[in-house]
C-alpha cells in the first residue's frame, strides 16, 4: 500500500526516505532468508530466481538509501518519461482496439 499511494513521487529527499527503508528492509530480510533456505535445502530453480531478484532490489535500495551521489538522482526525469510513456502506450492500445 506505501509503494502505490506513492508511485508518482521521487525517493529522493526527506520525504522518500520512509519509503526506500521499508523496501531496503524487506528486500534485504528477504534476501538473507532465502540464503539461509538455499544453504540448508540446496538450491533450486525457483530459488535461485527469487533470491536474485531480491537480492538486486535489495542491492539497489540500498545504494538509493546509503550512497550519496547526483549519479542516483540522475534518474527522476527517467521515472516521469517512464509513466508518461506507459500512460501513451495504453492509450495507444485503446485507440488501436476501437
Amino acid at each position: 500500500m506505501l509503494n502505490w499511494m506513492n508511485r508518482y513521487s521521487l525517493t529522493g529527499g526527506i520525504f522518500g526516505r520512509p519509503l526506500v527503508v521499508a523496501n531496503f528492509a524487506n528486500c534485504a530480510s528477504s534476501a538473507l532468508m532465502l540464503i539461509h533456505l538455499a544453504r540448508r535445502d540446496g538450491v533450486s530453480t525457483a530459488l535461485a530466481i527469487a533470491l536474485g531478484v531480491y537480492a538486486l532490489m535489495a542491492l539497489a535500495f540500498g545504494a538509493k538509501l546509503f550512497v550519496q551521489g547526483s549519479w542516483i538522482d540522475a534518474g527522476r526525469g527517467v521515472q516521469v518519461d517512464l509513466h508518461r510513456w506507459i500512460g501513451w502506450h495504453f492509450q495507444a492500445a485503446a485507440t488501436l482496439e476501437r
